[in-house]
């Protein structure tokens, strides 16, 4: 596994390529003079099983967020959810190269969730999704058990952090956007709470 834990050097790229500041969010505390610092950590974690399941089955992950391993036959819609999406949907999304920003925010962040769907709407629009109802393979969702406050993850890849910070979840996108074994762009299932009673 490698990882890497400071992610400032790029706020630069992410700035200049996707048109972001480098500032970080005002509701987390700041740990020195006006500029709040996030706790980010990217790790590079290697599914082990890509297996297809049938139904919703509970799985059981290696990694917090997943990053690949089993999941459900459908995959998730690529949107925005205001409610938990089961794992094994998203995990499915990943294989087909998608990024998941994931929250846990049990006291609310809704400026944080606005900064993140920032982010997202403006990372480039796939040729792949062209007509097919989405501009990018992008999910985000919230997540109750989550061991971090914020999250992104592709197929092999996570990214964990204690506030939302643009640079870093930018440049997590753009190096990881559209790299999952099978990397198309197909309409996935509109997850429902109802679908998975």
């Amino acid at each position: 596994m490698k990882c890497r834990s400071d992610l400032r050097a790029s706020c630069l790229f992410a700035a200049l390529s996707f048109g972001i500041g480098c500032s970080s969010d005002s509701e987390a505390p700041p740990e020195s003079g006006d500029a709040p610092q996030c706790e980010v950590v990217e790790a590079e974690q290697v599914p082990a099983s890509a297996a297809h399941e049938v139904g919703c089955p509970d799985l059981a992950y290696d990694t917090d967020p997943p990053s690949g391993g089993p999941h459900y036959q459908d995959w998730a819609a690529f949107q925005t959810y205001t409610f938990p999406v089961p794992h094994g949907f998203l995990v499915h999304s990943l294989e087909h190269g998608a990024i998941v920003f994931w929250y846990n925010c049990p006291e609310g962040c809704a400026a944080e969730v606005a900064r993140a769907q920032a982010v997202l709407d403006a990372q480039p629009v796939d040729p792949l999704c062209s007509g097919r109802g989405t501009n990018r393979r992008a999910i985000l969702t919230p997540s109750p058990t989550l061991g971090s406050r914020w999250a992104a993850s592709s197929w092999g890849w996570t990214l964990t952090a204690d506030c939302f910070d643009e640079s870093a979840f930018g440049a997590f996108y753009a190096a990881h956007y559209a790299q999952g074994p099978e990397n198309f762009c197909s309409p996935g299932v509109v997850v429902t709470p109802a679908l998975c009673p």
